[in-house]
């Protein structure tokens, strides 16, 4: 048929003036072993003329399956997308709920909570604020409708099985697009060609899922400015182990749910934690931020979405950060390390992974904390991270409500934005972030956000490679831990071979493995200020304590 008779039927078919059994015999003319890259490109010029609202969402990609796989499977491009979007990638994300029986993206987004019924108003905006949107596919193709019932009736698979994430009414130019069949991979790209696209891959796993897959080989067939190749890529590529599909698959909507949030939170330490990141990988390639699978991988394994998702909600910490209602910090934790001598950071913990409980007895965070203050600790560092060191959020409010001028470091794996805000909200004047859990990018993001509250930021490194990115950024105070994360063990050596290496006008903390005045003179590199915990926690005498220390 030619486009103009394509063209004229859908429009009969739209206006209602179509009979079902015509409709399927028009429909027979483009099952899936008929298909033209011509066709489809015709009948997506068609679907997008008759959208009611179309999007601005400038540089936006999308990550989109056409499904069909008929696998147990995760949701994995969902997930990626709140990853990517954490990344600096915006991202705007086609999809729709799934078939009977099934559990598609926008089932998965309504169970997290999300509002997907947003206009198109809406969408933008939050676009604008947030880089990432979510947009309902049967809100903006009203037609496809009138061709639910005779899909049924034909029986196979159509041309309507390929066209969903060519219509998204943003109009990406960046795309990965999946698909289960196979035979149409090349036919796909070739009509993305035709409709003036950029940049798209097209992926198929040999396993049949419509997305790079842990099983094996997945198939790419990548169009970019116009020319078209074909090749194929490993798990191995990405770093990662080739792995049976049972690791990856998925199930009922509670499972899928379930496996989810683990993820976003980044909790999912998983084979299916490791499809996310790898199809992650890829669309990070597509977009520029990487050249190398393997660094992608990395970024987003050290990335979790569950910000992004809190974002998109709009939760009520959100709304504060959004209303920039937060006060600025009146405390300054670079002052109080600047001054003549070693400063001390006295530090509030219960318990650490390599000493196991360190305070006995009634823990009253704020008693420690004045404790610390009258005698003259120049900063007070306190443990919130409750998983492996029983600390909470509340002991930073008790301690700076019991404290007058002393400056409190908020101690935690830190790796979202809410986090920083979370900090300054329970009184942090300044927090930790760890350079091993952080690309640089985000590390000099996460700086400027803290600077605007007035924080400071200790950024803690570990090796030389570290330090070298580190002194990339603005990061004004290096601290500098002794202690190797591997098997525990301490090393005074550290910090006097790397803070040779740290440039004037940067202060420097070493941290870890410091119970009295010999190993405060062992330390014969520049140093300013130091961090004591364990030892300041278990002492019968704290005056005498840090006498002896400093």
């Amino acid at each position: 048929m030619s486009k103009d008779d394509i063209l004229f039927f859908l429009g009969e078919v739209v206006g209602g003036k179509v009979p079902e059994e015509e409709k399927a015999k028009f429909l027979k003319n483009f099952t899936l072993d008929k298909v033209k890259a011509e066709d489809v490109a015709v009948f997506a010029e068609f679907m997008e003329a008759k959208m009611p609202h179309k999007l601005n969402m400038p540089g936006a990609i999308d990550i989109c399956g056409t499904g069909g796989s008929g696998l147990e499977r995760i949701n994995t491009s969902t997930i990626a997308t709140f990853i990517l979007a954490e990344l600096g990638v915006p991202m705007a994300k086609h999809g729709n709920k799934a078939a009977s029986g099934r559990f598609g993206s926008f089932d998965l987004l309504e169970e997290l909570g999300l509002d997907i019924d947003k206009s198109a108003e809406e969408l933008e905006k939050i676009f604008d604020k947030k880089g990432l949107a979510f947009i309902y596919a049967r809100k903006f193709h009203p037609v496809m409708k009138h061709f639910a019932s005779v899909r049924k009736a034909v029986g196979e698979p159509t041309i309507f099985n390929i066209l969903g994430p060519l219509l998204n009414p943003a109009n990406p130019q960046k795309q990965i697009i999946g698909t289960s069949f196979k035979d149409q991979m090349r036919m796909i790209a070739e009509a993305c060609k035709l409709m003036g696209k950029e940049h798209v891959m097209v992926v198929r796993g040999n396993d049949g899922l419509d997305e790079v897959t842990m099983t094996g080989l997945t198939k790419v067939v990548e169009m970019k400015d116009g020319n078209i190749s074909e090749y194929s890529i490993t798990p191995e590529d990405f770093g990662v182990e080739e792995c049976e599909f049972e690791k990856i698959a998925g199930g009922d909507s509670a499972k899928n749910i379930r496996v989810a949030k683990k993820i976003l939170s980044g909790e999912g330490f998983t084979e299916r934690a490791d499809l996310v990141y790898i199809n992650c990988a890829l669309a990070l390639k597509l977009s520029g931020k990487v050249d190398d699978l393997k660094e992608g991988y990395r970024l987003a394994k050290n990335t979790d979405g569950i910000s992004k998702l809190e974002a998109y909600k709009g939760n009520i910490l959100n709304e504060i950060v959004a209303s920039k209602s937060l006060k600025q910090s009146n405390r300054s934790f670079f002052d109080a390390l600047s001054k003549d001598g070693i400063s001390v950071i006295a530090e509030i913990k219960k318990a650490s992974p390599s000493e196991g409980q360190i305070f006995e007895g009634d823990f009253d965070a704020g008693k420690i904390a004045k404790n610390y203050e009258e005698h003259n600790a120049s900063a007070i560092s306190v443990l919130t991270d409750e998983k492996y060191f029983q600390g909470q959020l509340q002991f930073m409010k008790d301690a700076r409500a019991a404290t007058a001028t002393t400056p409190i470091l908020c101690k935690d794996f830190i790796t979202q934005e809410y986090q920083i805000h979370q900090a300054r909200e329970f009184g942090a004047d300044a927090i930790l972030l760890i350079a091993a859990l952080l690309d640089r990018g985000k590390l000099q993001r996460f700086i400027n956000i803290a600077d605007s509250l007035g924080m400071d930021c200790l950024v803690e490194i570990h090796n030389e490679e570290e330090l070298l990115s580190v002194l990339t950024t603005d990061a004004k105070i290096i601290g500098i831990n002794n202690r190797n994360l591997k098997d525990f063990t301490v090393n005074l050596e550290t910090t006097n071979r790397l803070s040779k290496m740290v440039p004037s006008g940067r202060l420097v903390v070493s941290e870890s493995g410091i119970k009295d005045k010999s190993d405060v003179e062992a330390l014969t590199g520049r140093v300013d200020a130091i961090l004591v915990g364990t030892t300041l926690m278990r002492a019968k005498n704290l005056t005498n304590k840090l006498n002896e220390i400093t």
